[in-house]
């Protein structure tokens, strides 16, 4: 398991469910899954929480964010409660996402703020017209809150975008180019949405795929690894330093996650949330599984819960005192039906 996630261009495809990529937070793809959109919110929604609902929230990002019940359609036979982080956000804590509905463009089906889309790379946060978008809606008063989780498809393990460091078919001048592109990319996504005015932006940085064991076994050359690494560490340390001169930007480290994640994990590949052993081993649908039986190996809802834990409700309460109440592991088992 890696901070890293399963993303891999929609429109570029998805991350295989053996990549590690998925369980720290960003398993993109998507182009295999069945759209099944509809046009009405899939759960009644409670506000459950009045003062975290002083504003909205608007998401940049990718498929780790775009919603799993609307286009995408997750979870096979368990769809119905197959929720990723932010779909349980909405659910248990009733923030303010925006209402529901189709608006073409990025979001397609699900809530009006959300404009991750499956498949996105950091180029396409401005490309794509997310950033912009989300400006709009902070000008316009509904919007104080913004929250950007990219980067997967940036640096993949499906789509070539690792594999192309890893073994050394970009040259080293090369590999800096890229990694000044997508620290720039995702600058110029922030610098939009700064112009705007938001009280706050929580950025998460890029996960490391080396994290994984399923990983190193893949990939078991140990330079070529530590060469891809050191390419995902520097973006890390740009975006560091953009948000170090901008008060309004907050960054979250993925790495942390995964590590919370395997502190937890006894000898078979488990971590206990609540009375039940979720798997960290194999994929599946069945929500006992960390990661699901799609080929990008998406979050299933328990790890997304405890995902919307560390890299959301922590980071905004922190830098806002918010008073968000993070989720119950009862309250996240129970969005899997447990």
């Amino acid at each position: 398991m890696t901070p890293d996630g399963a993303d891999a261009d929609s429109d570029d495809d998805e991350v295989p469910s053996d990549n590690g990529q998925a369980a720290a937070g960003e398993a993109d793809g998507d182009s295999d899954d069945d759209e099944v959109p509809t046009d009405r919110a899939p759960w009644s929604v409670e506000k459950a929480d009045e003062n975290a609902n002083e504003g909205g929230f608007a998401i940049l990002g990718d498929s780790d964010s775009d919603e799993y019940r609307a286009d995408d359609n997750r979870g096979g036979d368990y769809a119905s409660v197959t929720l990723n982080w932010m779909e349980q956000l909405v659910v248990a804590r009733g923030l303010d996402f925006g209402k529901w509905g189709t608006w073409g463009g990025p979001r397609r089906t699900g809530f009006e703020y959300n404009w991750a889309r499956s498949g996105a790379r950091a180029a396409d946060l401005v490309g794509q017209g997310q950033a912009a978008g989300v400006a709009q809606q902070i000008e316009n008063g509904a919007v104080k809150y913004v929250y950007v989780h990219i980067g997967a498809n940036d640096f993949h393990l499906r789509n070539g975008t690792y594999d192309e460091i890893y073994d050394g078919t970009l040259t080293d001048s090369e590999v800096a180019v890229k990694v000044a592109k997508v620290v720039r990319d995702i600058t110029s996504a922030v610098d939009i949405v700064l112009a705007a005015n938001p009280e706050r932006i929580v950025v998460t940085l890029k996960g490391d795929p080396d994290l994984s064991l399923r990983v190193r076994a893949k990939y078991p050359d140990v330079a070529g690894r530590n060469r891809a690494s050191k390419a995902i560490a520097l973006v890390n340390e740009g975006l560091t330093r953009m948000a170090a001169t901008r008060s309004q930007v907050t960054v979250y480290d993925l790495n942390e996650f995964a590590a919370s994640l395997l502190d937890r994990v006894d000898a078979t590949g488990n971590i206990e949330v609540g009375d039940e052993l979720i798997s960290l081993m194999e994929p599946g649908d069945e929500p006992h599984h960390a990661q699901l039986g799609d080929r990008s190996g998406h979050l299933g809802t328990v790890v997304s819960g405890l995902f919307a834990n560390a890299t959301f409700i922590g980071p905004f309460n922190q830098a806002e005192q918010l008073g968000i109440p993070m989720l119950t592991d009862a309250e996240i088992l129970s969005h899997a039906g447990m």
